[in-house]
């Protein structure tokens, strides 16, 4: 549901023993209502969904998501007071959604386990933002799936388990929308980019994992880098763009902040390839004429350069520029 409120809501509910929700029927919710879990396991099954808001979910241990979807909106805290993890087993979707909050205000203090299942936002533009603050551990490639223009933030590191890749593949509202990593993910698999924008924050990394940017029919795939610093990078092991949709690129996000003409954003310890061209995007409010070698953008490790055949620049208005490679 895109409305703020559910016409089917329990007002409050504490738990004594390990309790399992769900079904096949319509959807419902807390609404401005409670569950306690009083340090017992909530579990859903089935196709259908439930809604929790306003902190209405409080001191569980785990959660275990195996069918339909839980829905946690506005300006709520998942705690873990409890130790234990959030479960996405196959079938299970974990979805997040402000509705209304002004702020960027729902936060997931619990970790999260990929087991097979999909993480999104339940609404589009910034009524879908979140923040993901635990980290996510990978039993299964990891699915990230935000809404149309909505923006999911990784905080937590994302780390191997007993599988090691990542996709991004769709949003729960399609065209799919923006997952941001701020940290240092140290998961081994391969980064998978087939629809939307996965933007990694310099100063993080994914230094153990080759990305490929290859939009899927229909779609537009974007690798960015958002740079708040200009003494930061944000770290791959190895690049391929590959498009067989609309469009495969990438985005520099300068914001404010003056591009270094010493430190390029994006680092690739191993290879690049663009086997089709992409589109390079430069976004900034602060892009002054440059001289001599201008301003780096992207290094590599290994490997012969990419072909520049075919790339298209887009730079802000009145703002012009070429692209070249330089030392390879």
């Amino acid at each position: 549901s895109s409305s703020g409120s559910q016409p089917k809501a329990l007002s409050a509910v504490s738990l004594n023993a390990d309790t399992t929700v769900g079904g096949s029927g319509p959807a419902w919710g807390f609404g401005n209502g409670k569950l306690t879990g009083n340090g017992y396991n909530l579990t859903k099954v089935g196709g259908s969904g439930v809604y929790f808001g306003n902190n209405a979910l409080t001191n569980l241990q785990n959660i275990n998501i195996n069918g339909g979807y839980i829905t946690i909106q506005q300006a709520s805290t998942v705690d873990n007071n409890t130790p234990g993890s959030i479960y996405l087993n196959p079938g299970g979707i974990l979805r997040l959604g402000q509705y209304g909050v002004a702020a960027s205000s729902l936060n997931i203090l619990k970790p999260i386990v990929m087991a097979g299942g999909m993480l999104g936002t339940d609404n589009t533009g910034a009524n879908g933002n979140a923040t993901v603050a635990a980290g996510v551990t990978l039993n299964a490639t990891g699915n990230f799936a935000p809404s149309a223009a909505s923006t999911l933030t990784l905080n937590g590191p994302i780390v191997d388990g007993t599988a090691n890749a990542v996709s991004f593949s769709g949003g729960v509202i399609n065209p799919p929308g923006t997952t941001v990593l701020t940290a240092t993910n140290t998961y081994t698999g391969l980064t998978t980019l087939s629809a939307g924008q996965m933007v990694g924050l310099a100063g993080g990394s994914c230094p153990n994992s080759a990305v490929q940017v290859a939009a899927t029919a229909a779609n537009t795939a974007v690798l960015g880098v958002s740079i708040t610093d200009n003494t930061k990078r944000w770290t791959c092991a190895s690049l391929t763009v590959n498009n067989g949709g609309t469009s495969s690129g990438l985005l520099f996000s300068f914001g404010a902040v003056t591009p270094s003409t010493t430190v390029a954003p994006l680092n690739l310890t191993g290879s690049v390839a663009f086997t089709t061209a992409p589109t390079i995007t430069i976004t900034g409010s602060s892009l002054p004429a440059s001289s001599g070698n201008g301003y780096p953008l992207m290094t590599w490790g290994s490997g012969p350069a990419p072909s520049l055949a075919g790339v298209t620049l887009t730079m802000p208005f009145r703002t012009g520029g070429t692209l070249a490679i330089v030392g390879n």
